[in-house]
């Protein structure tokens, strides 16, 4: 027996199979992300200066499932973090080839998952007239193709520190597809009993413990229990009789109540950070239209992906009066109206758009978190919506040219695979884009993006004065390039660019425009300016009189330019005015004291620096020096040894 004949009769392999040549082709496109290395956009809160994923020890795993960090609880994306450092480092390559599995996975499970629910919706079909086998697969494969390929998801893919849209959406599938098979009789979609064998109800337990992941990943997944109503309508068919309506709802109650701890817990890490904006500052009326837009304008990138961008501003204010807004209004209502009306008929169209609307909710405004309108990576999951309404109008025109007898078949694999290189060739692009921190930051300055958002997306509030939130946003946009500059290196490039940040912030009236006269401070100091680093750094204290950073940098430039008495008083403020100094804050002091012959205060120091951070190796050796100079030989030798031991 042949290879392909064997094929074809293992029909329960076919979706697998498939699925797992779709996502290759889709992976293909965004293989330029493992030549990628980390954007100064979030990465550093989560990936290379976030100290929590440093360790896979019991304590790290307390502080994952207990704490917040970056506003946020997403535990099961820090563990994912976690494991990629043990394993790489901080080797972007490592991070981003665990972010291209994720996707390749989730290309494959889409297809899997499409297969099912078409399969599903064809048995609730009189006569069960509905696709062919082959059609079915081929629904489900278009589906699949242009979700692994589109560009609207390289910001999900490509930007390291947005892998829990990849473990969430994993998870989300997984918990479908288990909830799927517990309803179900052997498996078969659409057919149902009341009795539940103990298999079925092992699948049940299997759907919550990966919905739980699933919210742990990103709460974005609380829209699940919505989600399988509309699956248990259509396709599933499990309102028709044949299942209790009752007992349909209240099979939901363990998923509602997973939604709505993760629901808590959510706002109150973003309360921490300040992320949640208020009725008072945005109004309910703005939001109502501001999350239509948003339900139009997703739709909007996924026909037409040009331009893509990392942000997209919240406009100050919106009115039905502006056609931006009143015209997406008028297009969901009318699209609601005739799905509601055809729904008799029809039931397809509504479920697509129910699905694409409710896994939207969460972030279309209503509860607003963050000043941007619309981001493409809220998109991942819905855009299945779109993405198989566009595979099942393919199989519906293979269908008409099975019973018509024309051959639709060759035209329809031109058209698809025309449109899957041209999203290919856009996705690659794209992920250009992300390389790195100055070809990130870069590319927005070209764009000219209006908006603004914060140096690392944490201090979130309007700015008004003589310059606009546009000038703000790029205002920002200059301060995180100069950042990347820095990181490379290229200090003369970086401080161009801090200079045109400090000008434009100084034009903003409540500005916080000492971060980039920190910053640009901290330029001049890495090239031994030091003269205009002090200068900048008590620029940035007349701003801002307990900026901790600024006092601590500027005792180190003045420690370097032989001012170290003036040195010990800033490093001193530095300490008293930090709710948790580092551990360098007492080092460098303790260098300080050491230069003017203070050696019993400098071992005071280094102690404190490494009861912080015990692996220290420069701590020891300065306490070794402190110590033979204070004629503590013995102690001296001590920490030469843990210097020694140290790895």
């Amino acid at each position: 027996m042949s290879l392909s004949v064997w094929f074809q009769q293992r029909k329960e392999l076919q979706p697998y199979a498939l699925g797992g040549a779709v996502a290759l082709i889709g992976c293909l496109a965004y293989l330029g992300i493992l030549n990628n290395g980390f954007v100064n956009w979030d990465d550093d809160l989560y990936i290379y200066e976030n100290r929590l994923i440093l360790s896979l020890g019991p304590d790290s795993l307390v502080q994952f499932f207990t704490g917040f960090h970056a506003g946020n609880w997403h535990p099961v994306a820090w563990l994912s973090h976690a494991l990629d450092y043990a394993l790489w480092g901080l080797n972007p390559f490592g991070h981003h080839l665990t972010s291209l599995i994720l996707h390749g996975l989730n290309t494959a499970l889409i297809v899997v998952l499409m297969t099912r629910l078409i399969q599903a919706a064809g048995r609730q079909m009189p006569h069960r007239e509905f696709f062919s086998g082959d059609e079915v697969l081929t629904a489900a494969s278009v589906t699949g193709l242009f979700f692994g390929l589109h560009p609207i998801h390289v910001e999900s893919v490509a930007w390291a520190s947005e892998r829990k849209d990849l473990l969430y959406a994993f998870f989300y599938q997984l918990s479908v597809l288990c909830y799927i098979r517990h309803v179900s009789i052997g498996g078969r979609a659409g057919e149902y009993s009341e009795a539940v064998p103990r298999l079925s109800k092992g699948f049940g337990v299997a759907s919550l413990v990966f919905f739980a992941l699933s919210l742990m990943s990103k709460p974005m997944a609380l829209t699940l229990p919505a989600v399988l109503l509309i699956l248990d309508w259509y396709p599933l068919g499990r309102f028709d009789g044949k299942a209790s309506p009752h007992r349909i709802v209240i099979e939901k109650v363990p998923y509602i109540l997973l939604s709505a701890v993760s629901a808590i817990l959510t706002l109150a890490a973003q309360r921490t950070a300040h992320y949640v904006i208020s009725l008072q500052s945005m109004p309910l009326s703005d939001r109502v239209l501001f999350s239509l837009y948003g339900l139009t304008a997703y739709v909007g990138k996924i026909l037409w992906p040009d331009p893509l961008r990392p942000f997209y501003p919240t406009p100050a204010e919106a009115s039905f009066h502006a056609i931006k807004f009143l015209l997406p209004a008028v297009i969901v209502s009318v699209l609601a109206i005739a799905a509601v009306i055809q729904a008799g008929k029809q039931k397809v169209w509504l479920a697509l758009g129910l699905f694409y609307c409710i896994t939207l909710f969460p972030v279309l405004g209503i509860v607003k978190a963050g000043l941007q309108i619309i981001a493409d990576r809220y998109a991942y999951l819905a855009s299945v919506g779109p993405f198989l309404a566009a595979g099942l109008c393919v199989a519906l025109l293979l269908r008409y040219g099975r019973l018509h007898k024309r051959k639709t078949a060759g035209m329809l694999l031109v058209i698809v695979a025309v449109l899957s290189c041209l999203l290919a060739f856009v996705t690659v692009q794209q992920v250009r884009i992300w390389k790195d921190g100055i070809s990130f930051w870069s590319s927005i300055l070209e764009q000219g993006t209006t908006g603004r958002v914060s140096a690392n997306r944490q201090e979130l509030q309007l700015f008004s004065g003589a310059l606009t939130q546009a000038d703000a946003w790029m205002v920002t946009s200059h301060h995180n390039r100069a950042k990347a500059y820095a990181a490379a290196g290229q200090y003369p490039e970086a401080e161009q660019d801090l200079n045109i940040a400090v000008a434009m912030g100084n034009a903003i009236a409540g500005y916080p425009n000492e971060i980039n006269l920190f910053y640009r401070g901290y330029v001049f100091l890495k090239a031994s300016r030091l003269a205009e680093a002090e200068r900048d750094f008590s620029r940035a204290l007349t701003l801002k009189q307990d900026y901790a950073e600024a006092y601590y940098l500027r005792g180190v430039a003045r420690m370097n330019g032989g001012n170290t008495l003036e040195s010990i008083e800033d490093l001193t403020r530095a300490v008293a005015v930090s709710s948790s100094p580092p551990y360098n804050y007492y080092h460098d002091r303790g260098l300080a004291f050491a230069r003017i012959g203070r050696h019993d205060s400098a071992v005071a120091d280094y102690t404190e620096a490494l009861r912080l951070n015990p692996a220290s190796k420069r701590t020891y050796l300065s306490r070794a020096r402190s110590y033979y100079n204070l004629n503590l030989f013995q102690q001296a030798r001590d920490d030469l040894k843990k210097v020694q031991a140290l790895p």
